[in-house]
């Protein structure tokens, strides 16, 4: 679970995994329950997650069939190239499961290449810049370990040059560790949140309405009693690991403060 802010600034709010694989209705019945929660705002009061996705690369006939049933969940597609939409409305899938009923649902066609170099733009300012307010910045709350942060930075940007013609390839993505789960949760959270303007020049929400109605929506009692300041993004407090309780966030660190601590002092 991710929160946003203005010009794609993010936070992480929750990691963790429901035990099971897609064809059991425990996992999908587990992850009901999980997109009805609501999570608790740094100025009191718990706000719902106002859109979630499913990769359907894997299991595609039970994402399809769960995506159906919710309308603020997308069935999303990963793709690869450069210049793509970060969303993109796909056409309707269809697949037949192994019980034999047909599963339809619409597929989202997320460009991925883009938004992983955003990525590692926003954790650049991560180490280079203080504070919110940084365009692109990914703030690391202090629950944030190492083996996540290497599943965040699984991958790298590779060019290779012909030998014989000296002709240098164009960029693309190597994942250079096993494990990359972070680095594609954040990538399609992104997109998620780029189709509702979060980043775009000129397509941005109205932070100050969208606080007020999410506010609102918390029923933060008495908090618009205090004088106005400047609007800030939403900012998660609740740490959560495998969708359970979780301690509250410590100081935010930088990216090189993080793995200079994890790995004993030394960078």
């Amino acid at each position: 679970v991710w929160a946003w802010g203005p010009s794609l600034e993010s936070w992480p709010v929750a990691t963790g995994e429901i035990e099971g694989g897609p064809d059991s209705p425990e996992l999908w019945g587990e992850l009901a329950q999980l997109i009805g929660r609501t999570w608790p705002h740094a100025e009191g009061g718990r706000l719902p997650v106002e859109a979630w996705g499913v990769d359907s690369g894997y299991g595609t006939a039970n994402v399809y069939a769960f995506c159906s049933r919710y309308s603020h969940v997308k069935a999303l597609d990963g793709r690869d190239g450069w210049g793509l939409s970060p969303l993109r409305r796909g056409p309707v899938g269809e697949v037949r499961g192994p019980d034999g009923l047909l599963a339809r649902a619409r597929v989202w066609q997320v460009g991925t290449w883009d938004l992983k170099r955003a990525l590692f733009e926003g954790l650049g300012c991560a180490v280079d810049k203080a504070g919110a307010g940084v365009p692109g910045k990914i703030h690391l709350p202090g629950w944030v370990d190492k083996a996540w942060l290497e599943e965040l930075t699984a991958e790298t940007l590779i060019q290779k040059q012909d030998a014989r013609t000296g002709i240098v390839s164009e960029e693309r993505w190597k994942r250079i560790r096993r494990r990359n789960e972070a680095l594609d949760l954040w990538v399609y959270c992104a997109a998620l949140a780029k189709a509702r303007g979060c980043g775009v020049p000129g397509a941005e929400p109205d932070w100050v309405e969208l606080r007020n109605r999410l506010h609102a929506q918390a029923d933060l009692e008495g908090l618009w009693d205090r004088p106005t300041r400047p609007v800030e993004p939403v900012t998660p407090v609740e740490p959560v690991n495998a969708f359970g309780g979780g301690a509250p966030a410590e100081r935010v660190e930088s990216l090189a403060e993080r793995y200079a601590r994890l790995n004993g002092g030394s960078q």
